[in-house]
């Protein structure tokens, strides 16, 4: 026919062939183009866009998420452990060894003395019980020469003003391991004991300011290591002996009673440092 266009001079001889579209073939791209339409064109909601979010974050390399602070799915922090339990308790501390029958027998000797305490203002001897005598107030322990038991080495009662019954002062002549017996300015009444003569740890003997009575008391000579001597503000009365001045004294007070007599003329002999006699009535 006229009007018809010759083949391409290409296409002769087996050469490459033209793509044709025949209408079924339209027909089948045009139904796929009107599915897919919806699809690419809806926007994604709910845990579907929280997905795709998700997958083009990580796609990209970043670390987005839902930036409404959604669900990130990450597993909560655990819970703080509980706290310790507390440490036990410390152990009670060890039972005080038992009693020595040294410090037993001092204790009865103490608890004795009680019986002679006519009056005691300061509540002093309301300390004297108890199992342990190195407790009561007054009395202090120390370990004894020799054998290192523990004993009561010192009295004192300095200003206690404590009243005793004479047979009180009798009572603490027994406990014959004192070194140290100050006792001034109480009201001791009668004479000092003998039994003050056996202490022979005892160096210093302070009974000044009480309400004794007597003669020069003997325990000032027989002690071998006294070195202080106090019997002033009391009613001693008498003599004194020469001996006294031979006993290695360094402190020797007997001012303030009622001694009489001449002075022996060997008290130049006496090593003390420290000697008054004033307020007596001595001659000579």
């Amino acid at each position: 026919m006229a009007g018809r266009q010759p083949p391409a001079a290409g296409n002769a001889g087996g050469g490459r062939r033209a793509f044709s579209v025949t209408p079924v073939k339209l027909f089948f791209l045009f139904f796929l183009l009107s599915c897919l339409s919806p699809a690419l064109t809806q926007q994604p909601s709910g845990p579907a866009r929280q997905d795709l979010e998700i997958g083009i974050g990580i796609g990209i390399g970043g670390g987005g998420g839902n930036s409404s602070g959604g669900d990130c799915g990450c597993a909560p922090p655990p819970p703080p452990p509980d706290c310790p339990p507390p440490p036990p308790p410390p152990p009670p501390p060890p039972p005080p060894p038992p009693l020595s029958d040294l410090l037993f027998e001092q204790k009865l000797i103490i608890q004795k003395a009680l019986q002679y305490v006519e009056d005691d203002p300061n509540n002093i001897t309301c300390s004297w019980t108890g199992d342990d005598p190195c407790k009561y107030k007054g009395f202090f322990c120390a370990k004894r020469p020799g054998d290192k038991q523990l004993t009561i080495a010192t009295l004192d009662f300095n200003r206690y003003n404590i009243a005793f019954h004479p047979k009180g002062l009798e009572q603490f002549s027994c406990l014959t391991d004192l070194a140290i017996f100050h006792a001034n300015t109480n009201r001791f009444k009668g004479t000092i004991p003998a039994g003050f003569t056996k202490l022979k740890y005892l160096y210093e003997f302070d009974l000044s300011n009480n309400k004794l009575t007597g003669t020069f008391p003997d325990v000032a000579s027989c002690i071998r290591n006294l070195a202080y001597f106090d019997i002033r503000f009391n009613s001693f009365a008498g003599r004194v002996s020469p001996s006294i001045f031979t006993v290695n004294l360094d402190v020797f007070f007997l001012n303030n009673d009622a001694f009489y007599g001449p002075i022996p003329d060997n008290l130049g002999n006496s090593p003390a440092s420290v000697l008054s006699f004033a307020n007596n009535k001595f001659s000579g």
